[in-house]
């Protein structure tokens, strides 16, 4: 599907339905997520340059209209102590930003019991990633891939290892955030292997073990590019 230049509503939809129906998804320019702060997240933001601020305001403002969709009271989302997103009891959720947008997942989460129950209304962990196109040089593939996947990318023209490169990357940034709140491990990007294939999609081979409660070693997720960014997502 050609979703390059999709408006945001319709790339909004597209990402939703890629997702469970209990995730609720908010994607938007950062210009429009200039919302307000709660003293203690203003708190967070005393030595910030105003590039950040604004990547930070946009993330909680696009977070608590994700909270209030799901019917959640929203409250402010602090820091943990690599930055990550806190998030309030009960929910999951992830942000992303690259230059000019805003990506947010959030999602009721029950927990491992809940999960290997098999529910179909909340989320253990989510995980999301969007970037500039492009970005992902050559000489940076080795720092990046596996020699399984830099032979991959070593088939394709240089315009299509490009894209390739940006969604695998994107890949395994969204599969990193995905799996942090459950393991506590910050990986090594040779940790985590990429497979793209047919209608958006990727798997990601974990290469690592974990040692953690995440469920197996296979994890799907989708991909698409959208003006002049690749977006990655997952859920489990």
């Amino acid at each position: 599907m050609n979703l390059k230049n999709a408006p945001v509503s319709e790339m909004t939809a597209w990402l939703a339905a890629r997702l469970g129906k209990h995730v609720s998804v908010t994607l938007d320019s950062i210009d429009n997520l200039q919302g307000h702060l709660y003293a203690m997240e203003e708190s967070l933001l005393e030595k910030a340059i105003l590039k950040r601020e604004r990547e930070f305001r946009s993330g909680r403002t696009a977070a608590r209209k994700c909270l209030m969709e799901l019917g959640i009271k929203p409250g402010p989302i602090l820091m943990g102590e690599k930055r990550e997103p806190v998030w309030p009891e009960g929910c999951v959720g992830t942000i992303s930003h690259c230059s000019n947008y805003c990506l947010v997942l959030v999602s009721q989460s029950g927990g491992m019991a809940r999960y290997r129950r098999g529910s179909s209304s909340t989320s253990l962990s989510l995980g999301a990633d969007i970037e500039q196109l492009g970005r992902v040089k050559p000489h940076l593939w080795p720092r990046i891939f596996t020699e399984r996947e830099s032979t991959f990318l070593g088939t394709l023209g240089q315009s299509e290892a490009d894209s390739a490169a940006t969604a695998m990357f994107s890949a395994k940034e969204a599969f990193f955030k995905l799996q942090h709140p459950l393991t506590g491990l910050w990986l090594d990007f040779h940790d985590a292997e990429v497979a793209p294939s047919e209608d958006n999609r990727f798997t990601i081979k974990v290469l690592k073990d974990l040692e953690s409660p995440m469920p197996g070693q296979l994890y799907p997720g989708s991909y698409a590019e959208w003006q002049g960014c690749c977006i990655a997502i997952m859920e489990i």
